[in-house]
């Protein structure tokens, strides 16, 4: 589950997985602040302290001092942090992206 702060975000989750809660902000939207505990999709989705910050599963201790992090953000690392995660939601998780390369894997696929 994830809870949600002005324009941050917490992901709390001990099963691994694709959380899309940094790349469901659309691409002309404002991005989220994201702090999230460090495995499965995560790890492939966020950048720990460049997008967004990862901390231990199973630490939430750990993941509080992330947030409090987020929460003491100048109003610059801020927007930089947001600029960073939304070009990396463009560059990789557009529509177009996924497409190519199920396309690209299908034609691995196929005789």
């Amino acid at each position: 589950s994830s809870v949600t702060c002005h324009s941050r975000r917490a992901l709390a989750s001990r099963a691994p997985g694709r959380p899309y809660v940094q790349s469901s902000s659309s691409p002309d939207s404002e991005p989220r602040i994201v702090a999230a505990t460090a495995h499965g999709g995560a790890c492939e989705t966020i950048e720990d302290g460049r997008t967004g910050w990862l901390g231990p599963p199973g630490d939430a201790p750990a993941l509080a001092a992330k947030l409090d992090d987020i929460l003491d953000l100048s109003a610059e690392r801020r927007a930089q942090v947001q600029a960073a995660a939304l070009a990396s939601v463009r560059a990789n998780f557009s529509v177009a992206k996924m497409c190519a390369a199920t396309l690209a894997l299908y034609r691995t696929l196929a005789p």
